[in-house]
């Protein structure tokens, strides 16, 4: 859900602010800010058959991914940022928060303070943007990689690239196709992670 400060908003804007309640957000004088839909973790007992920590750092990624603007652009084409709409934080912000969800879930992870980890996760963020295909069809364009660290050695390497339509052709439609694709992209992450670091664990 989202609130609005005070200020004058017309009927216009009002409509658009209807819509925007179904992402969830902040409407800050006519700018609307999108965070991504907080998905609650589940509850119980680790899989006992992970007995390790797994430490997350930051997301690493370029300075255009750090800033709090939604893009968008052609295939080929340089990219653009919407000028009323923008991410509540950075797109490496959001990864970083969905992904320690993620594996907190999957993997019991601990946070990047822990420690004494067992495991340390990087994650590099090289795209996030809405990707149009024509004028009025588009994608949401999640692409990372993963680097896993065993005690300070590396233990595996993989890419992730996913891609979700968007079902408009504006920032909303870039906000659902782009949480869609990090949900997915990350929900490959954790099966990774577990699928490299549980034959680790089960041989010690």
């Amino acid at each position: 859900p989202g609130m609005i400060h005070q200020g004058y908003i017309g009927k216009n804007a009002m409509k658009r602010f209807l819509r925007f309640l179904t992402v969830g957000g902040t409407l800050v004088w006519g700018a609307f800010i999108y965070t991504q839909v907080p998905v609650m973790a589940q509850t119980g007992p680790a899989s006992p058959t992970i007995r390790g920590g797994l430490a997350l750092t930051d997301v690493i990624a370029p300075s255009w991914l750090e800033s709090q603007s939604i893009y968008y652009r052609l295939e080929g084409v340089e990219q653009r940022a919407y000028a009323q709409s923008h991410w509540a934080v950075s797109p490496a912000q959001l990864v970083a928060a969905r992904a320690r969800n993620k594996l907190a879930r999957v993997m019991n992870a601990m946070s990047d303070k822990t420690d004494g980890e067992t495991y340390l996760l990087k994650i590099e963020l090289d795209d996030y943007a809405q990707v149009f295909e024509t004028p009025s069809t588009s994608i949401g364009r999640v692409q990372l990689r993963a680097t896993l660290l065993s005690n300070g050695r590396m233990l595996a390497q993989n890419s992730f690239s996913v891609a979700r339509p968007a079902p408009t052709a504006n920032a909303l439609g870039a906000v659902r196709a782009l949480t869609d694709a990090t949900e997915s992209a990350l929900n490959d992450l954790a099966n990774w992670v577990e699928s490299q670091v549980v034959p680790q664990m089960v041989s010690r």
